[in-house]
């Protein structure tokens, strides 16, 4: 006979449950809080629009890697059709590496971050919370369904932050991708910066990781 479902349980499984419940919910709620607002000079909001876009570090990319295709084809055309053909054919590999890039860009998160950054009448203002990032009034979330962060880091000179993701392309736990919010520090808050380097690790990564590890494996009942 299995036990009545009305049987009463142990006062202390019921108090334990209840605060890890109120535990949740107070976590969830300091996601939720604004953490810092960094307002930032023309300048540096230029800076910092440049610092995230780097279109130019991914269409350099992209060269790199075509280099030693166009430099094989180059050398046949050029013993078979001339240096004529050789510099046409690297000038259509370049044009071609430099769409992709370009392509790669418009269809990238980055994009809509930037098109953010350069809407008319809003403010140069970031606003950080547990949950994602507001630029000029718009909202990035740095977790949700199909993307989880990973990692929180700081470089210096100048002092930006970057905060790596795991995206879910295709909607399958196992085809992700990495990408990367590079988020310029204004003048005067990099101490601050450094402080949200740990909270982000301590508050975001590290108690979603220990969710989902309580989730695949529960611990046994009493």
């Amino acid at each position: 006979m299995f036990p009545s479902s009305n049987q009463p349980q142990h006062p202390d499984s019921n108090r334990e449950a209840w605060q890890q419940i109120r535990n949740m919910q107070q976590a969830r709620q300091r996601l939720k809080e604004t953490w810092v607002h960094w307002d930032y000079s023309p300048q540096e909001w230029a800076q910092l629009d440049r610092i995230d876009v780097r279109l130019g570090q991914r269409v350099a990319t992209f060269l790199l890697i075509a280099l030693p295709f166009w430099v094989f084809f180059g050398l046949i055309l050029y013993f078979n059709v001339g240096p004529l053909g050789a510099a046409l054919a690297v000038a259509i590999t370049h044009l071609f590496v430099f769409g992709v890039g370009w392509l790669n860009y418009f269809l990238s998160e980055d994009r809509h971050r930037h098109e953010a950054r350069c809407k008319p009448g809003q403010p140069h203002r970031v606003t950080l919370t547990g949950e994602g990032i507001w630029l000029a009034g718009t909202h990035f979330p740095l977790s949700d369904t199909l993307a989880t962060l990973e990692q929180v880091t700081m470089t210096p000179a100048p002092p930006v932050l970057h905060f790596r993701r795991e995206v879910h392309e295709k909607y399958t736990p196992v085809d992700t991708t990495g990408r990367t919010i590079h988020l310029l520090v204004p003048r005067g808050h990099e101490w601050e910066a450094a402080q949200l380097v740990q909270r982000y690790q301590v508050e975001v990564i590290e108690a979603k990781r220990e969710a989902r590890q309580r989730v695949q494996r529960p611990p046994e009942p009493r």
